[in-house]
C-alpha cells in the first residue's frame, strides 16, 4: 500500500469532519485514510477514525502528531503503508498523490530559514487555551527548514518511525511541524520541495 491520508481534527469538529472528508475521499477513489482526534483515556481505531489518547487542544498537536506515529506504525495493518500524508482538516484533495514524485523521505510545501530571520515566534498565540502557558509564552526555541504544517507534508515509513520513537518536549514544543523537522533532521533527514503539490491538495483557507 502506497499513501494512508492522515487528517488532523479535533474532538469537537469530529461529527462534521466525518461527513466531508469521506465524502473528498470518495469523490477522489480514497479508501485509505484516517481521520485523527482526541479521545479519553486510550487510543483506539473505530473505522476508519483514530481516537488518540492525546491533548486534543491546538497546543497539543506535537503530542497529538507524535502520538498518530506511533499508533500508525506499530498497528500491524496500518504499519504496511510506504507514506504518510499528515493533512489539516481544512485541507482539500484534488487527486491522489502521485508517489512517483515522492523523491525522500519528508516533502512538503518548504520554508527555509535564513540568517537572522527564522519562524514566528508568536504564531500560536491567540490559538492555544486560555489556561495554557502558551497563551502569552513565546517560543524560544531554534527554528530548522520545515515543511509547512498547515499545507500538508509527507512522510516516508522510514521517517514517520523516526517520529513515533521520539517524543516532543512539552516545555519547549509548540509547533508540530517544527517539532516533526527537528526530529528528523537530528536523523539526517531534510525536507524537499513537492512538485506540484497544490495539484493534489491544498488548505482551502488560504
Amino acid at each position: 500500500m502506497n499513501v494512508l491520508y492522515c487528517f488532523i481534527t479535533h474532538r469537537s469538529e469530529l461529527n462534521a469532519d466525518i461527513i466531508s472528508i469521506s465524502e473528498m475521499c470518495l469523490y477522489n477513489k480514497i479508501s485509505d485514510y484516517i481521520i485523527v482526534c482526541g479521545a479519553n483515556d486510550k487510543s483506539y481505531m473505530d473505522n476508519n477514525i483514530l481516537y488518540l489518547d492525546c491533548d486534543d487542544t491546538y497546543e497539543g498537536l506535537p503530542d497529538k502528531i507524535y502520538k498518530m506515529f506511533k499508533f500508525v506504525t506499530s498497528n500491524i495493518k496500518l504499519s504496511t503503508y510506504k507514506f504518510y500524508a499528515k493533512l489539516d482538516r481544512k485541507i482539500n484533495l484534488v487527486q491522489p498523490i502521485d508517489v512517483d514524485l515522492l523523491e525522500g523521505d519528508y516533502g512538503g510545501k518548504v520554508v527555509r530559514v535564513k540568517e537572522h530571520c527564522d519562524g514566528n515566534r508568536t504564531w500560536h498565540i491567540g490559538k492555544c487555551s486560555a489556561n495554557s502557558k502558551w497563551s502569552v509564552k513565546k517560543y524560544e526555541g531554534k527554528f530548522v527548514p520545515w515543511c509547512d504544517g498547515g499545507d500538508g507534508y509527507i512522510l516516508s515509513n522510514h521517517a514517520a518511525n523516526i517520529v513515533a520513537n521520539n517524543p516532543p518536549n512539552h516545555d519547549e514544543d509548540i509547533y508540530e511541524d517544527q517539532y516533526v523537522a527537528q526530529k528528523l533532521l537530528n536523523n539526517n533527514i531534510i525536507p524537499y520541495k513537492i512538485q506540484k503539490l497544490t495539484s493534489f491538495f491544498y488548505d482551502k483557507d488560504k
